[in-house]
């Protein structure tokens, strides 16, 4: 008798856990953007800052039709602040992460194509859109930022997929100044 008891208390409480309806979230705003036309833009990474604004980065199809790195700030009431486009004019051009940092600075990484292969872009733009610097980095392959990250002094650090000697892919992290100068 002990164990009907207990398998009907656990049956009970399984039939209540389910049966309370569930609550979707209720969706603030939608901000869609578009580019122009009827070319693709896509989205590969995104932050928010202390106010909300968020900021989206990825890439836009250009008028050569290769990809050009597209980051947008869009306010914490969905309204589009502003947009930069950076293409590199070879190819394609695309960021893949972003980080927002206390003060406001935006710094995305990503790739921008050359003549003879990729090298790794990272970017630093101020809260207002103006862009800061940009810099660009060849190890000898095919150089594809990925990852960013900013430490408490302002040094940003990148994580790269880069062409080894081996011709197999391989993993750099370096570290950047604040202004954009490669440290190591």
């Amino acid at each position: 008798m002990r164990i009907s008891t207990i398998v009907v208390l656990t049956s009970l409480l399984i039939v209540m856990t389910f049966a309370v309806p569930l609550r979707a979230q209720e969706v603030d705003w939608v901000a869609r953007f578009d580019g122009g036309g009827s070319i693709d833009d896509i989205a590969l990474a995104m932050a928010a800052d202390a106010s909300g604004n968020v900021y989206v980065a990825g890439y836009s199809y250009g008028p050569s039709g290769d990809d050009d790195v597209r980051l947008v700030k869009i306010s914490a009431a969905g309204e589009f602040l502003w947009t930069q486009v950076y293409s590199g004019g070879v190819g394609w051009d695309d960021a893949r992460d972003v980080h927002v940092a206390a003060d406001g600075t935006v710094t995305i990484v990503g790739f921008t194509a050359t003549a003879k292969d990729w090298d790794a872009l990272i970017a630093q733009y101020a809260p207002d859109g103006t862009r800061n610097w940009l810099t660009t980095w060849d190890g000898g392959g095919m150089d594809d930022a990925k990852a960013v990250a900013l430490d408490d002094d302002g040094y940003i650090y990148v994580a790269v997929e880069s062409d080894g000697p081996d011709l197999s892919d391989d993993i750099v992290t370096m570290r950047l100044t604040p202004a954009g100068v490669v440290d190591w």
